[in-house]
């Protein structure tokens, strides 16, 4: 599979039902209570998509663009019409280079990922923005528009500055943007095209599906998804609760303790990244078994059987 640096015929997507979905895993017991966990940190798109329109232009324009991408081999651009742009009051507005604060300065990092956050008190997810339209991108730095010194990639929503932004200095962004997407494996295998007359045909049921960031697909390891935690005390992971936990420390070194190994299924594993190193990863009676030193670290925990067969928590470096 390749990217396709080229948009979905706009008018396909205006007649488009779809969007965002989350996978989550809802187990009820007998009683009927539920516990809810999410598969995925980000949300998936999906689109089925009609339309109709005149046999002489339209239909040929959407052939061509059909054929070029060998069906769902090649993944392309799509414009959803509902949320296009940064803009954090409809998300349809023009861009202002202040709607997102996309980091923030340190006098060292000059690369930052452009980002969309969706606000429902008191949530805010952060989503990656990875496709911005040629542009239409602005940045602006502590409050001040930037014309010049930076560059973005189009292909992955990095904003790269020539200079390291200024310690403090809120790095912000505004942009059109893009999905990148796939014809589904459905449409692959047919293209179902109507015939209404001689003039006008309809097509209908075109699906189209996210191609999600790798970025975010590594935190998504398996169907336990991933836990983002600002651990301000001693702190216990579970099994169930997720499977990579992002901690963060409050500067104070802190006890991160793995489950009981009495009561975990011999082969349960735990992947804990460490953004700072303030803590210490223990067994489930508290003796240390490392201490991370470096940012960014991502610890494999597994639980198995030592040399006289008890059972143990194993950890090593991913």
């Amino acid at each position: 599979m390749a990217f396709h640096d080229v948009r979905m015929p706009t008018g396909l997507s205006f007649g488009c039902t779809g969007g965002p979905g989350f996978n989550t895993f809802i187990k009820e017991n007998p009683a009927g209570l539920e516990q809810r966990l999410t598969r995925w940190s980000s949300p998936k798109k999906t689109y089925f998509c009609s339309y109709i329109g005149d046999a002489t232009d339209d239909i040929y324009a959407f052939l061509e663009f059909y054929y070029a991408r060998e069906g769902a081999k090649h993944s392309f651009r799509f414009k959803d019409p509902r949320d296009f742009t940064s803009n954090t009051t409809d998300g349809r507005s023009a861009p202002a280079f202040d709607d997102i604060q996309i980091g923030t300065g340190d006098d060292t990092t000059k690369v930052f990922q452009l980002s969309k956050r969706y606000t429902s008190s008191p949530t805010v997810k952060t989503i990656n923005i990875t496709k911005p339209v040629t542009g239409t991108v602005l940045i602006g730095l502590n409050g001040v528009s930037q014309a010049s010194g930076w560059t973005v990639d189009t292909d992955t929503g990095l904003v790269t500055f020539l200079v390291a932004p200024t310690s403090g200095h809120a790095v912000t962004a505004g942009y059109e943007f893009d999905i990148h997407m796939n014809f589904s494996s459905s449409i692959d295998q047919s293209l179902s095209i109507t015939m209404l007359d001689n003039k006008n045909f309809e097509a209908r049921g075109i699906e189209v599906v996210e191609v999600k960031d790798s970025a975010i697909v590594n935190e998504e390891l398996n169907f336990r998804g991933a836990v983002y935690v600002d651990v301000t005390e001693d702190y216990f992971p579970t099994i169930f609760g997720g499977s990579f936990y992002n901690i963060d420390t409050d500067g104070v070194s802190r006890k991160v303790v793995l489950p009981s190994e009495e009561t975990t299924p011999l082969g349960a594993d735990l992947y804990l990244k460490s953004n700072t190193p303030n803590f210490n990863l223990t067994d489930s009676a508290e003796v240390s078994i490392i201490s991370p030193t470096v940012d960014g670290t991502v610890y494999l925990a597994r639980l198995g059987l030592d040399s006289v067969g008890d059972r143990k928590w194993f950890v090593s470096v991913t």
